[in-house]
């Protein structure tokens, strides 16, 4: 699959250790692509939160959009995206 994505995007993607950890894997600084949505996005931030989800993590996407969410990475679906 990541083959495919990168000869589709031109990205240079990483995948992803088979046990994600804290944060859902996410770490602040690195850039992801999602393999639901079918974009990148920026970790901003990442913060433990108090209720049921334990944690979040503040992104900015493709499109220059931030929002906050709780969704783990998922190996063999979404991948670390290498700099240029």
């Amino acid at each position: 699959m990541r083959k495919i994505i990168e000869r589709r995007t031109g990205l240079k993607l990483k995948d992803l250790p088979k046990k994600v950890g804290k944060y859902g894997g996410h770490e602040v600084g690195k850039t992801y692509y999602c393999g639901y949505w079918q974009q990148t996005y920026t970790v901003l931030e990442a913060k433990e939160v108090n209720d049921w989800r334990g944690w979040s993590v503040l992104c900015k996407w493709q499109d220059g959009k931030t929002n906050s969410h709780s969704t783990s990475l998922q190996p063999g679906r979404d991948f670390e995206v290498i700099p240029a």
